[in-house]
Formats: structure tokens, sequence, C-alpha cells
């Protein structure tokens, strides 16, 4: 069984804002696509030399993979306004759009080199964290990952998935590449969210970003309105089904231990919540899933520090400085990904209640306050074994390598953000009657 792939609540694209550009000319586009596969081309063999007469060869086979709709469609739609090549903005989509066709292409050139083995592995009863951007989904995952059961995926698995193509040294460069370069582009993203090095533990967000899912950058970029419109009508099935395989490629590298479980954590699943729960959540899978709670005035403003550092990937697009945009742009797009989830959800148990023991609810602050008990809390509801070497990992990392630390404790500035939270609160007001028990802080005066 699976819930029909349509979202209760879309985006339509704002003609009105100052920011808004027609669509380039399809057959420019088709031009520019050319060129960026030949870019891509030598890039993955300046990568990988050794291995430069094989992606030649392969080249045709990865292009198909290019050309897929739902991949070639989302770049599309980040062009509107890029009639110019020589300008600042089209060249910075050019470098991001090269990095997402190789890491794309190989990772479905992968799957394919990989089926036989993939046909094999029976992904089950993963643990899934997931909530809107800076709900605690990081420091719920660092916590979790002292299970020595638990398989996190790293960085490097998430931008380069699969091994059969690349060396491990090719796949961490590439993807030190472009961490490094958001990194480099913004400026205190260390304060809001620290990557580590390649093999740091992380989220799927990085993957979806890959496939042209671009949850946070749709929230951030104020010339990709047609994007924001089609991002919540869009079939991303694919990407959900080549998610389930990066992760069975994982445990072919690394296999888990005995009675080991993955252990992920992604804020994108919000945006597109039917495929996650179709695929990710399917009966034979049978996932463990936390959601985060965590009241909307406390998320939107951590969020916009983690937006406005994100798309300065992109230093010469337009309105990244337009503050009230970003805001305005933020509170809407996490009420229609937290609406859509929401609703997914509760279609999802419709069809089979016993699935709603598949889920148990958190609040971010009783996780932020005590990792020890609610850790347990989780264990026991989903009757894990809690063992004395797992709470000595919690401790130790609270004590010694607190996930929050300097990272995700960005000092605000009310300079910066902006907020009506009166009209905020109203508006999400829905959320808080159905959530009230995971959000005691929700009337809070701020």
């Amino acid at each position: 069984m699976s819930i029909p792939n349509q979202n209760s609540k879309l985006y339509t694209a704002n003609k009105d804002s100052p920011y808004y550009r027609e669509h380039i000319p399809r057959e420019m586009f088709e031009g520019i696509w050319a060129q960026s596969k030949q870019l891509a081309l030598g890039y993955i063999c300046q990568l990988d030399p050794s291995k430069a007469t094989f992606y030649q060869e392969k080249w045709p086979q990865i292009e198909k993979y290019l050309d897929l709709p739902f991949f070639k469609e989302s770049h599309y739609e980040m062009f509107p306004g890029c009639f110019n090549p020589q300008e600042g903005m089209f060249e910075d989509l050019i470098r991001s759009n090269v990095a997402k066709m190789v890491g794309f292409g190989r990772c479905w050139l992968e799957r394919e080199m990989y089926r036989e083995e993939l046909d094999k592995i029976q992904i089950k009863n993963p643990m899934y964290i997931i909530n809107l951007p800076r709900a605690g989904s990081t420091f719920t995952h660092r916590i979790l990952c002292n299970d020595p059961k638990s398989h996190p995926m790293f960085v490097y698995e998430h931008l380069s998935a699969g091994s059969k193509t690349m060396s491990e040294e090719g796949r961490i460069a590439f993807s030190e590449t472009i961490v490094r370069q958001i990194q480099n582009d913004s400026t205190d993203l260390e304060q809001v969210h620290h990557v580590g090095t390649m093999k740091t533990p992380e989220e799927e967000i990085f993957f979806l970003e890959i496939c042209a899912l671009c949850y946070l950058f749709s929230c951030g970029m104020p010339r990709w309105e047609q994007y924001r419109e089609s991002m919540f009508t869009r079939d991303w099935s694919p990407v959900y089904e080549g998610l389930v395989d990066s992760m069975k490629m994982s445990s072919i590298d690394r296999p888990l231990v005995e009675g080991g479980h993955f252990l992920l954590k992604c804020v994108g699943h919000f945006a597109a919540p039917i495929p996650f729960f179709n695929i990710m959540c399917s009966d034979e899978i049978q996932p463990r899933i936390i959601w985060i709670h965590r009241e909307p005035i406390g998320e939107l403003s951590s969020c916009f520090y983690l937006i406005r550092n994100v798309v300065a990937r992109y230093p010469r697009d337009i309105g990244l400085d337009d503050k009230k945009w970003l805001i305005d742009n933020l509170v809407k797009i996490n009420e229609i990904c937290l609406r859509n989830a929401v609703e997914a959800r509760k279609k999802w148990i419709a069809e089979n209640p016993e699935r709603a023991k598949q889920i148990i609810d958190i609040g971010f602050r009783e996780m932020i306050d005590d990792p020890i008990k609610t850790t347990k809390k989780i264990y026991d509801y989903f009757g894990m074994e809690y063992t004395e070497e797992f709470e000595k990992g919690i401790l130790d990392t609270v004590a010694n390598k607190d996930p929050q630390g300097k990272h995700g404790r960005k000092q605000k500035d009310d300079n910066d953000f902006t907020l009506d939270v009166d009209a905020v609160r109203e508006q999400y007001k829905w959320y808080y009657e159905e959530f009230k028990e995971y959000l005691p802080d929700f009337w809070e005066k701020k």
C-alpha cells in the first residue's frame, strides 16, 4: 500500500516578487545543459585520473541519467533570468550544477553496477530522525550515534555514494570541494552547523541536494520562484529509491555490526513527505521514526541564520541581502512543509493503524535538557537495548564533545532577524493544537 503522491498544500510562484524572472528559452537551456555535461565529465576525470578512460567510456550511460526529467527539469527551474552567460550569478549556478551532475550521475551508475548485490539486501528497522531544520536533529543524531549498534552514514557517502567507480580518496576529495566551498562563501556557518571531516556522520539532505531536491535553497533563493512551485508537485520517488540504495551501498562498504541498525537524520524529508513514507517507510523496511517538535519562533530564528549561510554558495545572485524576503519566505515554506508532512503521516497511519507504533514524538527542549532520559524513553518505546557503554558515550559527548557547543548557537541579532511573533504563532496555531504536549513554550513571550 502507498499513499497518493499529491501534497495537500502547494506553493504558487509569486510573479509580483521583485526577484521573479522569466524562464530562459528552452533552446538556450539545452545548450547550457550540453556544455555542463562536458564540464562534469572533465571534473570527474580530474577527481580520479586513474579512471579517466572508464568515465569517458561510461559517459553516454551517465548522460542518460542526467536527462531524467525530475533532475533536468529541476535545474531548468534554477535558471530563470540567467540570460547572460557572462553574469556572475550564471557562473555560480553552473559551478553548482556541474557538481550535482557528477554526484548524481556517479550514484546512478553505481546503483546499476551494484544492482545484483543491492537486490539481495533488505534494510530492516532503521531509525530515522525527522523534523524541520534547526529543531534538534543534529544534537539528537550525535547523541544516538553513541549506540555501538548504530550505523550512521558519513558526509562523503551522501555526496559521493558507491565505491565501484571511484576510490575513497576521490570520493572524499569531491565531497570536500562541495562542503568547503559552502563554508568559504559563508560568513559564520561554523557557528550554526559544524560539518567536520568527510567521515563525520551527517544527514541525508546532502544526498537530496545532489539529486536536485534542494529544500534549504528553496527557502533562501529569491529568484527560484518556479522551482519552489514545482518542488511540491514533482514526483521525487526516484530520489528516495536512490537513497535506499545508497544505504545498501554503505552497508556493503561498511558492514553493519551484528544486530546493528541504520541511524539517519534529515530535515529535507518534510519537503517530500509522501515518497519518504511510501519508500523509506515501507512495510518491508519498518522504520523507527523519531519526530522532533520545536516551537516555530525558535526554529525559524535559528533557521534564518542557517539559510543565509547556505545560499552564500551563490554569492552573486539577486536578493540575497533582503532579510525581510528571507523571513517571509521561510515562514511560508516551513509551514507548507509542516502541513504536508503531518497530513502524509496521518494518511500513512490511516492505511494501517499499527504504523502509529513506528513513530515516537519528542520535544526539542526535552532532548536538549536531558538527553539520557529522553534517549531511554526512545529506546524503551521501540523495545531496544540501552547499555552502559551507550550511556557512557552520551556522557562523554555532552561533557567533552558537546554536539551544540559553539555550533548551533549563533547569537541572534534583532537587527537581522525581525519577526511578528504573534502573527507567526497564529499561523502555526494548528500545529500547537495538534502537538501541544511537545511544544510547552509555544506561547512564551519573546
